[in-house]
């Protein structure tokens, strides 16, 4: 018999490497992942109860590489949860609703005039067929909910309670119509809440004009009091036309200033004190600007001016042009006031037809603005011109700037919300913390929500006749009606959503977990809308995360060609849905994180190195029975102990990461334990044991009583991440009820945990990485090709260390320890004291080591070619003579061939 046949080399069908996407589909299926939510529902021992409140994506269009983020970020969450042993309740969703939608369904040019039903039927469709296809995705990415179950916010069911909570909001006096300027999209034809836009750099046409004053101004000489004008600075000269006041500040003082230009010509113009060494510069007034007088700012109260672009006299109190129809601000001093609040502008931001004249029809953005400019330069008001660029909001969907305008809509009060929506997110767990001054900054500067969209709501409303839709005690008095063309906020639709998905838990959720811009969505809708109607906060947990960017920290744009999708990463690239998932753990989602092929095949080799570590301990547990081979953990060698010691920290770790969300944490638990901690030393020093000690032996079951252990706690510890890894260990190592998730993840015991243990092999491996070292440089010169072909010296002048490597240098051989050659890979060793100036016969290396106990030990560690010969079964350099076998292997070979006869 061949010598090489009497080791117990590994053996598994688990494969080294796989192909994701033939493989993880198998593995999905094999698993059965279909069938665990349902298990975990009906489980009768669960520890407590979890529910994640899934916030509805939108059902238009494929997945993107924000979705892999979000879905991922909360699938880890409930797979943990279900691991510990909970039941979790994860029903996803999707929002219906909306232009995004709209504007999706309706591409085909024959829609153009469609009714609203029409429109409304083809968006549906089109919701239906995105909602199946984000669905598979979601579940090829191993997403764990209730998929037979989704909740969509076009389903009756859903709308009807929606409509129950405005029912809520209405009797408590939070919902009121009013005529308010609302920010309105052009391009999208509607009103839009804050949540609705986003913020760009914009350049706007800013222009500094003349208001002529027709109140003399008493602080100037009588020739000059009728020749002063105002001096306005406005970005959107288009609201010119429809300017009913200029505002003053009563606390400032005003000048006016004589302007000096052309040919003897000059200006008298009333300006803010504090403006006039700005206005030098800005208008490059220089040394011709003369102050002629100076007057509080009480003194303006009452005068009137000529509106420069409509030639009308106006009752004001200031310097900053006000258009009530359009600013927040200015419609509250046209309240005040009592001024026009009359707006001029049409729903597609052109000028109304009643402004009459060259205007009428003229985009207000475009051709309009540049009307007005036109006019004021006509008329010799205008003083100055110039680009700007400032934040300026624009439409989330189509992209373009939006407009402020005032019209008739449908409000919520958040004014009257404001406290309770406060004290409800003192009892509300942020994660990050910080994310909190977010949410309350939104309230602080919010007073009204606007809930009504000119879109295309719910069916019924175009299907149904007037008398149909009233309750039948008013159905006589249809003819006293009219429906309402407006539809709610698509805000509102998401916002309302705990009213259908979180009956089963009291209408609180556990976590609501969503990208940071929901702080002004979602987070806050659900807030504002549960603390109307119930009072109460409709989450315990608001966890968010940032933005998926490139390589190079560059947000993702077609236009830049740096966008990748989780399609891609999974199937295009192949590296598949663990790695996706995995990269995901990786990232500190708490802030914008990054994607790029480099970063996918680093996090690819993580995840080979785990599959590669598991498949060792597979390939070594293939003749070991637990039940029936383990050895208690009192008679386990002191390495195996050791390393139990190891991973009990690191589950003690991961769990508190897991607890924390600080999945990124578990990432780098894995780098360090996974390659550093088992392949590097552990595996490396018990693959003599495992091949060649005897198959039954005690030796031999107490490492692999240890790397069951090891595989066991490894598979658990990743299953929340990479599941698809999980469950196929699974498969080749069988858990309890088959899945891991089923078997649950419990803490490591007590006794584990061994400081004294830890510190002692913390020294041997400075040792070994000292002496490793020496052998690197006997490598390094061709003298060794293996540490096995080396003895060593090792010399220290540490009582301490030397006390730790005495311990190790020729354990009992009955006992189940390591010898000190072992634990360094070496055929023979040697301890010694430290001899300043001693020989160092060989190639060495030397070091201190900082010793557990405090202070520090010098170590040498000296290396040389073993004098004795090859063992031709274990390859130790232990033998007498050549191709005999050593002592061990001798007793081993014999001992097996007599159990074999």
């Amino acid at each position: 018999m061949a010598v090489s046949h009497k080791l117990c080399l590994p053996k598994t069908k688990f494969p080294l490497r796989i192909n994701p996407s033939v493989h993880e589909p198998a593995i999905q299926k094999a698993a059965d992942f279909e069938s665990l939510y349902r298990w975990q529902r009906e489980r009768c021992d669960a520890k407590g109860t979890f529910t994640l409140h899934d916030g509805p994506p939108y059902a238009n269009g494929e997945p993107h590489i924000g979705h892999a983020l979000n879905k991922v970020l909360k699938d880890i969450v409930v797979r943990y949860k279900v691991l510990k042993g909970y039941r979790v309740h994860h029903r996803p969703g999707w929002d219906c609703h909306g232009l995004p939608i709209e504007l999706k369904a309706c591409k085909d040019l024959s829609l153009r005039g469609a009714s609203p039903l029409e429109i409304r039927q083809t968006a549906a469709r089109y919701a239906r067929e995105t909602i199946e296809l984000q669905k598979d995705a979601f579940k090829r990415w191993g997403v764990l909910a209730d998929w037979n179950n989704p909740y969509i916010t076009m389903a009756p069911e859903y709308e009807a309670n929606q409509i129950q909570v405005f029912r809520e909001m209405f009797k408590k006096g939070c919902i009121y119509r009013g005529f308010k300027p609302v920010y309105w999209s052009p391009s999208s034809g509607t009103a839009l809440a804050e949540a609705e836009l986003e913020y760009r750099t914009h350049t706007s046409r800013a222009i500094y004009v003349k208001f002529p004053l027709v109140t003399p101004m008493q602080a100037v000489d009588s020739s000059d009091r009728h020749r002063v004008s105002a001096l306005v600075w406005t970005t959107t000269p288009w609201t010119l036309l429809t300017n009913r006041a200029v505002c003053y500040n009563p606390t400032h003082d005003y000048c006016v200033i004589r302007w000096r230009h052309g040919e003897g010509a000059e200006e008298l113009l009333l300006v803010g004190a504090e403006c006039v060494d700005a206005l030098r510069s800005v208008l490059s007034l220089g040394d011709d600007l003369e102050v002629v007088s100076v007057v509080p700012g009480t003194s303006l109260a009452g005068t009137e001016y000529v509106s420069p672009a409509r030639g009308r006299r106006r009752e004001g109190t200031g310097l900053v042009h006000t258009s009530p129809a359009h600013g927040f601000e200015d419609y509250a001093v046209g309240v005040t006031h009592g001024l026009d609040l009359e707006c001029l502008v049409d729903g597609e931001g052109r000028f109304a037809a009643k402004v009459g004249g060259t205007y009428a029809g003229l985009s207000v953005l475009e051709e309009g603005t540049e009307a007005v400019i036109d006019a004021l330069r006509s008329c010799g008001h205008l003083v100055s011109e110039a680009a700007h660029a400032h934040r300026y909001p624009y439409d989330w969907r189509t992209k373009k700037p939006v407009i402020i305008r005032s019209t008739n809509q449908w409000f919520a009060s958040v004014a009257a919300l404001k406290a309770g929506a406060k004290e409800a997110l003192g009892g509300v767990e942020m994660h990050p913390r910080t994310s909190v001054n977010r949410m309350l900054a939104m309230l602080d500067t919010r007073d009204d929500w606007c809930i009504s969209r000119q879109r295309h709501g719910s069916g019924c409303w175009w299907e149904l006749p007037v008398e149909k839709l009233l309750p039948p005690s008013l159905s006589a008095q249809a003819d006293l009606y009219v429906k309402g063309s407006d539809t709610m906020d698509v805000w509102f639709d998401s916002g309302s959503s705990w009213a259908t998905v979180l009956g089963e838990s009291g209408y609180v959720a556990d976590m609501y977990l969503e990208g940071s811009d929901q702080h002004r969505g979602w987070f806050q809708s659900s807030l504002l809308t549960s603390v109307a109607a119930r009072g109460s906060a409709p989450y315990r947990r608001v966890v968010t995360h940032g933005f998926v960017l490139d390589g190079q920290g560059v947000k993702m744009s077609k236009s830049l060609g740096n966008v990748i999708s989780p399609a891609d990463v999974v199937e295009g690239k192949g590296f598949g849905t663990d790695v996706l998932r995995l990269w995901v753990a990786s990232s500190d989602f708490t802030s914008d994180v990054s994607v790029s092929d480099g970063i996918l095949r680093q996090t690819n080799e993580v995840l080979q190195k785990v599959r590669n570590t598991c498949r060792f301990a597979l390939g070594n547990l293939g003749d070991y029975d637990h039940a029936r081979h383990s050895v208690p953990y009192s008679e386990l060698s002191a390495l195996d102990r050791y390393t139990l010691h190891l991973l009990s920290g690191y589950c003690s770790e991961a769990h508190t990461a897991y607890d924390s969300l600080n999945f990124s944490k578990i990432y780098h638990l894995l780098v360090r334990l996974v390659p550093v901690d088992l392949s590097a030393f552990y595996f490396d020093v018990v693959k003599d044991r495992l091949y060649c000690e005897s198959e039954g032996g005690r030796v031999r079951r107490s490492t692999q009583t240890a790397l069951h252990h090891v595989l066991g706690c490894l598979t658990k510890s990743v299953a929340p991440i990479a599941p698809h890894l999980a469950e196929e260990i699974a498969q080749h190592y069988p858990f309890e009820n088959g899945s891991v998730f089923k078997a649950g993840w419990e803490d490591c015991p007590v006794e584990w945990h061994q400081p004294s243990i830890a510190a002692e092999f913390g020294v041997i491996r400075s040792v070994r990485d000292i002496t490793n070292k020496a052998l690197d440089q006997a490598r390094s010169d061709k003298v060794l090709r293996s540490s096995l072909e080396a003895q060593a010296s090792l010399r220290t002048d540490s009582s301490d260390v030397s006390s730790v490597l005495t311990k190790h240098l020729c354990p009992n051989e009955a006992s189940n320890e390591f010898a000190l050659s072992d634990l360094l890979l070496v055929s023979h060793i040697g301890v010694e004291d430290y001899q300043v100036g001693g020989e160092r016969v060989g190639y060495s290396a030397e070091d201190r080591l900082m010793l557990p106990k405090g202070g520090e030990g010098r170590v040498l560690a000296v290396v040389g070619r073993s004098t004795l010969c090859k063992c031709p079964r274990c390859w130790k350099y232990t033998s007498s003579s050549q191709d005999q076998l050593c002592d061990r292997c001798f007793k081993v070979v014999m001992c097996t061939q007599n159990s074999s006869m």
